[in-house]
């Protein structure tokens, strides 16, 4: 049997963008998330500023396993919904002038607060 190498994170990083999508109602969120170009660099930005986690698969269970939650620790999840965060006020700075000052020292917000 063949085998394919599944880039965990970043299964577990659309799982955590389709919550934050759901939860989140600021308008600006849901624009860059919507925006398959905007998505797309998010995605690489996040996955670049963390490890990643990669498994090896056998080919007919792909779809299976896509399917399955990804197990991660609380501080790996924290720090992917931190840096979902931090990558979408990147690509939207203008938006978030005001914004900004509701972020504390831990890099967390209201939004994040719901969403945890």
């Amino acid at each position: 049997m063949a085998s394919v190498l599944v880039n965990l994170t970043l299964l577990k990083l659309n799982d955590e963008l389709e919550l934050f999508a759901a939860v989140e109602r600021n308008r600006t969120f849901q624009q860059v998330l919507s925006n398959s170009e905007l998505r797309t660099h998010l995605i690489a930005y996040v996955l670049n500023k963390m490890p990643n986690l990669h498994a090896a698969i056998d080919e007919e269970e792909v779809s299976l396993f896509s399917c399955l939650p990804m197990i991660f620790s609380q501080r790996e999840t924290l720090e992917l919904r931190r840096l979902i965060i931090e990558a979408i006020m990147k690509f939207k700075p203008d938006e978030f002038q005001n914004y900004a000052h509701a972020v504390g020292n831990d890099g967390y917000h209201d939004a994040r607060i719901r969403w945890l």
